[in-house]
């Protein structure tokens, strides 16, 4: 279960790393109200990452624990998972801020 958490982890960190940089990119030359367009979709591809990243986190314990995974470590996940959400949502205004 624990190799299950930290690689969904490590998952979600990098997608979103590199959804931040394709936003950033995408949105570098553009005017600061289409800017905004980039925040919105960054907004919506960071809630689908999230859950993606429990519904992986589920199906990896089931296939590498051969348990369903403690509905405590879900919520840690799903928490966790928000949190860095967040942080990367907050990273990426400041990217863009011009």
């Amino acid at each position: 279960m624990i190799r299950a958490f930290f690689t969904t982890m490590v998952i979600e960190v990098l997608v979103l790393f590199f959804v931040t940089a394709f936003v950033a990119g995408f949105t570098e030359k553009m005017s600061i109200r289409r800017a905004e367009y980039g925040l919105v979709i960054f907004a919506v591809i960071d809630f689908l990452v999230i859950g993606l990243t429990i519904w992986a986190y589920r199906t990896l314990a089931l296939m590498w624990g051969g348990a369903s995974a403690p509905i405590w470590s879900v919520i840690l996940l799903g928490i966790l998972a928000l949190l860095i959400g967040v942080m990367v949502f907050f990273a990426t205004v400041v990217l863009l801020n011009r």
